[in-house]
């Protein structure tokens, strides 16, 4: 099957899924997501204790070492790595932390303009929802809503089909009429 795309982008973790949502939620391109791993249906990967049968399960975490460090007498430290939709966060065991609005103005004190903490509030707050009510820094609560299931929705990562006889999985076309997304996992 040959088809043309505006972009392709590689990975299926949590920034790739966003930009292939960004990108395709206008309807204006089309977008290919690739991911490697499969999807993530293994009920493992949705309970905060999963990720005692994430952090080293092969078809699911690529399992990488890093480079033996001289600081740490030549050892090499097991760096698990998400092969899955949802990458890295797909098997960190539903952890999610922001960071110290310290580090955040020292980045910006050093030169980096809009990575102060007041600057980036503004898009923790878009991208969050969580029953801890109003507060300075919580995301409106008209945002929250409840969450819709993943198939039959409009994020290009509730695309895929079972592998083809070559291996690989087709690619198809998201369920909303305006996104035009597409993802191919392996």
């Amino acid at each position: 099957m040959s088809r043309a795309y505006d972009f392709v982008v590689v990975g299926a973790g949590s920034a790739g899924c966003v930009l292939a949502n960004r990108l395709s939620e206008n309807g204006r391109y089309s977008v290919c997501l690739l991911e490697a791993g499969p999807a993530d249906r293994y009920p493992w990967i949705h309970i905060p204790i999963g990720y005692a049968k994430t952090m080293f399960h092969p078809v699911y975490n690529w399992g990488f070492y890093t480079d033996p460090d001289p600081g740490m007498n030549g050892r090499r430290i097991y760096w698990p790595r998400g092969r899955v939709f949802g990458g890295c966060s797909s098997i960190n065991g539903l952890i999610y932390i922001r960071g110290q609005r310290e580090d955040y103005d020292a980045w910006a004190r050093a030169g980096n303009q809009g990575w102060g903490w007041d600057d980036v509030l503004p898009y923790f707050r878009r991208a969050e929802c969580n029953d801890l009510g109003p507060g300075p820094t919580a995301a409106p609560t008209a945002r929250c809503r409840p969450r819709a299931s993943r198939r039959g929705t409009r994020s290009p990562r509730a695309s895929s089909r079972p592998p083809t006889s070559s291996g690989y999985r087709a690619p198809t076309t998201s369920t909303a009429a305006t996104r035009k997304a597409s993802v191919i996992t392996s």
